[in-house]
């Protein structure tokens, strides 16, 4: 009888073990998925708050008077307005694209802004630019000189430009030399559609 139960118990400790495994096995299984959604959640939230920033920082306009700002040299300032797309399918937002460099010197960081004004550089709208890589501005002069971090979009909500024409320059922030700032005149124009 005695050699009966030996074996019997022999495969119930082994059962217990089995399913002790088993368990740990199932908290490592729940600990996983608890991290799962904590950094899936936490990425989302993170998401959200990224791309608010950046629509309060790059889209809201700053009041300025640039009248005493000097104008750009048209023989050391190079620009380029690639493209204006005033939409109403994404948003009520016009969308600025281009680039401009101050020929001869490397770019090592991005530093220009985008002016809207309607007849003098007094009452200006300035808005922050996203820098676009541009390694065909580099490419198109190959001059030796970086201009790669030279491109520029802007994405300008209609509510705070709606139904006025407005001339578009740009202030280049010169930090590699003493020039300081400049106004690059662009001479192009447009007319935002106003908001329904």
């Amino acid at each position: 009888m005695l050699s009966l139960i030996k074996p019997f118990s022999k495969k119930i400790i082994k059962n217990n073990q089995m399913s002790a495994a088993s368990g740990d096995s199932r908290k490592t299984g729940d600990i996983a998925w608890a991290f799962s959604v904590f950094v899936l959640v936490f990425g989302t939230l993170f998401t959200i708050f990224v791309l608010i920033f950046q629509h309060t920082y790059y889209s809201k306009p700053v009041k300025a008077d640039l009248s005493q700002v000097q104008i750009a040299d048209e023989e050391a300032y190079r620009f380029n307005i690639d493209s204006i797309t005033d939409s109403r399918t994404l948003g009520n937002y016009v969308f600025i694209k281009g680039w401009a460099l101050h020929k001869g010197q490397d770019l090592n960081h991005f530093n220009t802004e985008l002016v809207l004004y309607k007849d003098s550089l007094e009452n200006c709208l300035v808005f922050k630019l996203a820098m676009q890589t541009r390694t065909d501005v580099t490419e198109y002069f190959d001059d030796g000189y970086d201009y790669d971090l030279s491109g520029f979009s802007a994405n300008v909500k209609s509510s705070y430009i709606g139904g006025n024409e407005y001339k578009i320059a740009l202030l280049y922030n010169d930090t590699e030399t003493d020039d300081g700032a400049a106004i690059i005149l662009t001479g192009e124009t447009f007319i935002s559609e106003e908001e329904d």
